[in-house]
């Protein structure tokens, strides 16, 4: 069987007539490594033309800064920095780095795209905003690619498509972005103060009410088994959101009706509430732990509560009756 492939490093020094190149997806978190890989394939041609990637990658991919350990070993050879100072600056890159690794914020959460109306605004400086800033909530890749990333440098903001007249004004389903969290957010979410703003056009900072630390009454009408009204946390991070931008408010589950009782690795882990101590299935707790192993799909948190615990039914109601926020 004939090989034309190989890894980026095998072709390291290679000149090559033509490229069909990986250079992961464009939603992996890039290190300085996938940096070094990425630019030894686009660098094998001599001619632009003759390659083709075949998917899109990472905008923040080439923005990983100068490669450590060359740019230590040209200084040291340019007589710019010592052997000692060298190797001081090596300990504190490698500390740095074990520090980045060990960082809360990892992948959707440092993701961010640049917005071409807010760049031109700043005369060509770019400004950088979360990806949910741009229209849409949903953390489907396929989708965000289509309706986010492939937009690619005419990609604007939420507020940008707001000023610029692309998304109307007055509907009750109107995602508002927030400039202070920089997520797409329904209008109930933000004071009048901050919706006279939006749907006036100002050119100010727009604060939703968590971020400026007001409470949030907001309910949405769960469609699943629950059939009501729910506090914003019982859904599923965004779903509310994408819900109303896609007209979807039917079709919206919190996040316990989302999990179902058909989830066999939830219904089959057992875990001990902090709580009572009893041994229980996940979907025996609250919803912060669901929305937790809906998103990642495991539980690692030993203090968790379970949904008796924390939202106890009234022992006095002949109906199941549990209150909507925390008890402990």
């Amino acid at each position: 069987m004939l090989d034309f492939g190989g890894t980026a490093h095998a072709y390291c020094g290679s000149t090559l007539d033509a490229v069909l190149g990986d250079l992961l997806p464009w939603y992996k978190t890039p290190c300085l490594e996938d940096m070094l890989r990425a630019y030894i394939i686009r660098s094998r041609m001599k001619e632009a033309d003759k390659i083709i990637l075949v998917q899109p990658y990472n905008p923040h991919l080439f923005r990983q800064g100068l490669l450590p350990g060359p740019q230590l070993l040209l200084d040291v050879l340019l007589r710019n920095l010592g052997g000692a100072e060298a190797k001081k600056a090596w300990r504190e890159h490698e500390a740095q780095k074990k520090e980045k690794a060990n960082e809360k914020k990892k992948g959707w959460d440092l993701f961010s795209l640049p917005c071409r109306r807010c760049t031109d605004n700043k005369a060509g400086v770019e400004v950088w905003k979360h990806i949910e800033a741009f229209g849409s909530s949903s953390r489907t890749m396929a989708k965000l690619e289509k309706d986010v990333l492939s937009k690619g440098q005419d990609l604007c903001c939420l507020k940008c498509q707001h000023h610029l007249k692309w998304i109307g004004k007055d509907s009750k389903n109107i995602i508002v972005l927030c400039d202070i969290c920089e997520r797409g957010q329904p209008v109930t979410h933000f004071n009048v103060a901050n919706q006279d703003m939006w749907r006036n056009y100002v050119e100010d900072v727009v604060t939703c009410k968590k971020c400026l630390g007001e409470k949030d009454d907001t309910q949405h009408f769960c469609n699943g088994v629950c059939q009501r009204d729910l506090p914003e946390f019982h859904f599923v991070d965004g779903s509310t959101a994408a819900a109303q931008l896609e007209g979807a408010s039917l079709a919206l589950k919190c996040a316990r009706c989302t999990l179902g009782k058909s989830n066999e690795k939830a219904n089959s882990t057992l875990i001990t509430c902090a709580g009572c101590k009893l041994e229980k299935h996940i979907p025996a707790f609250t919803v912060a732990v669901i929305k937790r192993f809906l998103s990642s799909g495991h539980h690692t948190n030993q203090r968790d509560k379970c949904n008796d615990c924390v939202f106890p039914a009234c022992a006095a109601c002949t109906e199941e009756n549990r209150p909507m926020h925390t008890l402990s």
